[in-house]
């Protein structure tokens, strides 16, 4: 995979590579990509799901859930409550039902066409969102960590993990299409972002792996 990934760059297909990874698509998108981001996303989904501390009565929503490895996961961890997943990519969501549809036949898991801003939810019905590596593609990021407030129960948990502004200054696909990873922060302007939004507090967990450096902001409503 990081063969095929310096190999995109190097023929000038960064920006190809940058639309892919916000938005997966087509045999490439679905295939490729959805395991590119399952080992480079790797490290950070465990700090997440630590972080999440998971119940069996749960209910569980998590965005942009790429090829569903998370998903597969929590759908594990879960038995008496239920799961949601949604992401922009259509593709990956035929992926993901396909694999998944046992647990979509037996109502325990429930996918959904949808972006970061408008979640098809109902107020106050989920325990704890996991959200990695996302927070560069939100469209609106003062208003989606509202939207993300509004779904979430009373004391529910928001789990953002992510990778710093100085960390993705390293990778050319990004600093090459700042159109697109438009979002940069540091760990602080993290924790600013929710608690404007109206999380009652912040805390951050970091970890230091054989890839990168991961972050998790976790918020509380």
């Amino acid at each position: 995979m990081k063969f095929l990934l310096n190999l995109l760059i190097k023929l000038g297909l960064s920006g190809y590579l940058a639309q892919q990874l916000q938005q997966p698509k087509g045999f490439f998108g679905s295939r490729f990509i959805g395991k590119m981001m399952n080992r480079g996303n790797a490290e950070l989904e465990q700090l997440a799901l630590s972080c999440a501390q998971v119940l069996p009565s749960h209910h569980m929503l998590e965005i942009g859930f790429g090829n569903g490895q998370l998903l597969q996961e929590l759908c594990k961890q879960v038995q008496n409550g239920k799961i949601y997943g949604a992401d922009i990519s259509q593709d990956l969501i035929n992926q993901v039902a396909a694999r998944l549809k046992t647990h979509i036949a037996n109502q325990t898991l429930e996918l959904h066409h949808a972006g970061v801003n408008q979640l098809p939810l109902k107020n106050e019905s989920i325990d704890t969102i996991i959200t990695n590596n996302t927070i560069y593609f939100w469209p609106n990021p003062a208003a989606d960590a509202k939207e993300l407030l509004r779904v979430l129960k009373p004391n529910g948990k928001l789990v953002i993990g992510f990778r710093t502004a100085n960390d993705m200054k390293n990778y050319p696909f990004v600093t090459e299409n700042l159109h697109i990873f438009r979002n940069h922060y540091t760990v602080n302007q993290v924790t600013d972002l929710l608690l404007t939004a109206g999380f009652t507090s912040v805390e951050i967990k970091t970890k230091t792996g054989d890839l990168a450096t991961s972050h998790v902001a976790v918020g509380t409503k």
